[in-house]
């Protein structure tokens, strides 16, 4: 009996490489699956920028807010300033300024040619801008006090020795504990540098004032161990009108000086003198103090007065004349 061959029909859609067959919807789902995992990926990259730039953000916010606080950055900054002269722009010849005040902050450099280094002071309330005091045989404006460059300490608050802020210096030499209107200054003894808490101070300062001052005996020893300064007690009744010195004559609040006729007596005799005058000299200027004598060749009394900037000495008299 003859039997029928069997005949296979090919499977659909089968691979050529005889491998197994996939169907059309999980295609679909792999291809949808896929998408859902690059979204992912791409959205916890949007992430992560985002959160570093507000981390970049935060951070440089309170460093802002910090350094308000402080009332400015703990250093100096070299700069180069933008200022302008009181007596005009005429005279605005900016490489003869030493030492400036910008309306806030105190300037200073040692010569023409050197960058400024400036305190960094937070002002709500900017002054005007001027030149304080100008290099030797310049037209710049000069003041009375000597204004030094700012160094703040490593503790928050605080400065070091050297205090620039003008408001520091106005306190009198017999000033223990001095308030500036805002902050706190204090020095171990009479005539030293104050040391100063540095806050930042909302609305209008109070007025300065010296809250506590050294006794006389402090002031006594000082005056006794200091030799190699001349000296001179000061005396109200006894007047010279030939001289005119500037003396202090208003100690406390703050600083008043002006012109005050030279007092010739009681004096003591000078230990030694940082220029010498001739002998024949009878009214002598060592620069800062005035000094006198009586003959030819004799002791010179003066005057004892602290100078930040001292002038050239010369012999203002002679006997001679």
């Amino acid at each position: 009996m003859e039997q029928n061959p069997v005949t296979y029909e090919p499977l659909k859609n089968a691979p050529e490489d005889g491998g197994e067959e996939f169907r059309a919807s999980e295609i679909r789902g792999a291809s949808s699956c896929g998408r859902r995992v690059l979204r992912v990926l791409i959205i916890a990259c949007v992430v992560f920028v985002v959160s570093a730039a507000l981390e970049t953000a935060f951070d440089g916010a309170v460093s802002g807010c910090m350094k308000q606080l402080r009332g400015g950055n703990d250093g100096m900054k070299t700069v180069k300033p933008t200022f302008v002269y009181d007596n005009g722009p005429a005279r605005d010849k900016r490489e003869d300024c030493k030492v400036y005040y910008d309306g806030c902050n105190t300037c200073a450099r040692a010569s023409r040619d050197a960058p400024f280094a400036c305190t960094e002071r937070l002002c709500e309330r900017p002054g005007k801008a001027y030149c304080k005091i100008g290099f030797a045989g310049s037209n710049a404006a000069s003041v009375t006090h000597m204004a030094k460059p700012g160094f703040i300490s490593s503790k928050p608050g605080v400065f070091k020795i050297g205090s620039a802020a003008k408001e520091d210096m106005d306190a009198p030499r017999n000033c223990k504990t001095w308030f500036t209107g805002c902050n706190t200054c204090h020095r171990a003894l009479p005539g030293a540098q104050l040391a100063c808490t540095r806050m930042m101070c909302h609305g209008s300062a109070s007025p300065s004032s010296c809250r506590e001052t050294f006794d006389e005996t402090e002031m006594a020893k000082l005056d006794a161990s200091d030799e190699d300064i001349v000296a001179v007690d000061i005396d109200d009744s006894a007047r010279d009108d030939e001289f005119d010195t500037p003396e202090i004559v208003k100690p406390a609040p703050g600083m008043m000086i002006r012109p005050k006729p030279l007092v010739s007596q009681p004096m003591r005799a000078v230990k030694k003198t940082s220029v010498s005058a001739p002998d024949d000299c009878r009214q002598w200027f060592d620069g800062c103090n005035t000094c006198t004598r009586n003959e030819v060749g004799a002791e010179l009394v003066c005057t004892r007065m602290a100078c930040f900037q001292p002038s050239e000495p010369s012999c203002k008299a002679y006997f001679s004349d």
